[in-house]
């Protein structure tokens, strides 16, 4: 059985089963290595060779720590990527407070994705035994649904989120243009712009071509790849004979506001 959560496509320049080493064999330690400040802060600041190696340094140790804290075999795979991705994602705002922030940070990820994936199994286990623990979980459900699937739907906002970004990524990667991309989806997440001037000489003579870029890839590029991520969902595997799905402005309005 597999994450909810499970991405779609190459993330970076590479698949992760190039990116990543192979499984270890045996028991792992449960330890995080620890990182340099000036290693943490090339990744952070969209230096892709930096990203990179700072996500094969720790794939191995993120599956050992998943693999030692009773994950099924079948799931260590899912979990290590989307604890890589949600680093990739979370990486450019992530402030390092204090000596061990950045092993701390990791091992949160760990543990949540971990106690998700064990509620969500253990409630589903409970509602197919026929016994009266039926009704008392779907009471327990039912009390707790506003959070639960508030949660819930957040999460799969987030996945969808995770695959756009991956995408347009990868997109970037094949144009020669991945150090531009990671500049700008930076700078749509953090409101830091001032390279902006710097980097519009650099590539172009207008002063404007990165504000304009950045339009780009926030409000065009990320539309489009959003359009297609609805198609796929929403029409491509839809059931012959099942309800007509929401049209693209009602399913996306809804995907904002499970994200807030």
């Amino acid at each position: 059985m597999h994450l909810e959560l499970t991405t779609q496509g190459a993330l970076l320049t590479k698949p992760w089963s190039e990116v990543a080493p192979p499984p270890r064999e045996g028991g792992a330690s449960g330890l995080f290595p620890a990182t340099p400040i000036d290693e943490l802060s090339q990744a952070q600041h969209a230096d892709p060779a930096a990203l990179q190696a700072l996500l094969r340094k720790y794939s191995g140790p993120i599956e050992s720590v998943v693999r030692s804290r009773g994950a099924h075999k079948d799931d260590v795979a899912d979990i290590t990527q989307t604890v890589l991705m949600r680093v990739w994602l979370g990486l450019p705002s992530f402030r390092r407070e204090r000596p061990g922030a950045f092993r701390a940070w990791l091992n949160t990820i760990v543990k949540n994705l971990l106690s998700n994936l064990r509620r969500q199994r253990a409630r589903a286990a409970r509602l197919h035994e026929p016994s009266a623990e039926v009704e008392l979980e779907r009471q327990l459900a039912a009390s707790q649904a506003r959070c639960g699937e508030r949660e819930a739907r957040r999460g799969r906002a987030l996945a969808i989120m995770d695959c756009v970004w991956q995408r347009l990524a990868v997109k970037y990667e094949k144009a020669g243009e991945l150090e531009l991309f990671w500049y700008l989806f930076e700078s749509i997440y953090t409101g830091k712009t001032d390279r902006d001037l710097e980097l519009s000489r650099k590539l172009a003579d207008s002063d404007g071509y990165i504000a304009k870029r950045r339009h780009d890839l926030q409000k065009v590029e990320h539309r489009k790849e959003l359009r297609a991520e609805y198609l796929q969902r929403c029409w491509s595997k839809r059931a012959k004979g099942s309800a007509r799905p929401a049209t693209f402005q009602e399913w996306t309005r809804a995907l904002y506001d499970d994200l807030t």
